[in-house]
């Protein structure tokens, strides 16, 4: 980042957490403006990967620090651009990789989130081969972070594996409980956190986004409504 650069994160502080959870925009291609509509894209707009890759997300993290990633399945390896049949596919290559590697970032493994309907059955998504089930995340780091809760982090809240865990679908993008709970057993006690991207507040964790506080609940004073997350929102200035 240059020093001339103005700090992006509003009040976060640089080199301040132990595990930083990072959701950003990516730049999903459909094979129609239709198919876009429906997608992340049409809900919250996209940037491109040399945009993300751009961004400071490193230095949010002490120096020995864990970068958690959602990002999907269709992105991992670089399948080409649906709009031009695939001319350009590639698996060699993931763009995605290339943006962690701009971060500063060390990729070591990754896991998934498995959906649920509010019955308990499996939430299916959209898709052109296979119907997602399931929306991955992938687990970097900076230096050498401790990470003594992973021994623990099994079966957290009905984790199918140590690197899995079962969540209620919601909101369009909105990240189920159990990431979270997932996150916290897996540090150390006392660590610190931060959501970029984020679009709810949660108590222990820092929160920054466009969106940030947009699925928090809403309560009543005085006859009328009360954004809970209005003085999260405020403190960002509504930057992205």
């Amino acid at each position: 980042m240059d020093a001339r650069t103005p700090w992006p994160f509003g009040p976060l502080q640089p080199y301040s957490y132990d595990l930083t959870m990072f959701d950003p925009p990516w730049p999903t291609e459909m094979r129609s403006a239709k198919g876009e509509e429906k997608s992340s894209v049409g809900k919250y707009g996209k940037m491109e990967f040399s945009e993300i890759g751009a961004m400071p997300v490193g230095m949010l993290g002490k120096p020995d620090s864990v970068l958690f990633t959602w990002c999907t399945w269709p992105l991992i390896l670089h399948g080409g651009d649906p709009k031009e049949r695939y001319r350009d596919f590639n698996a060699g290559r993931s763009k995605v990789g290339e943006v962690l590697h701009r971060l500063g970032a060390r990729y070591v493994t990754g896991g998934a989130w498995f959906k649920r309907t509010v019955t308990g059955k499996a939430a299916f998504g959209t898709g052109y081969r296979v119907r997602t089930t399931c929306e991955p995340f992938l687990l970097s780091i900076f230096g050498n972070p401790d990470s003594r809760g992973a021994r623990r982090s099994r079966n957290v809240i009905e984790s199918i594996e140590e690197n899995a865990f079962d969540g209620l679908r919601r909101g369009h993008s909105q990240k189920p409980e159990e990431a979270y709970a997932w996150c916290e057993c897996y540090m150390p006690a006392g660590s610190r956190f931060c959501e970029i991207f984020s679009r709810t507040s949660r108590p222990r964790w820092d929160t920054w986004g466009l969106q940030a506080g947009m699925f928090d609940p809403v309560v009543y004073l005085d006859g009328r409504p009360a954004d809970l997350g209005l003085t999260v929102r405020a403190a960002f200035g509504g930057a992205a």
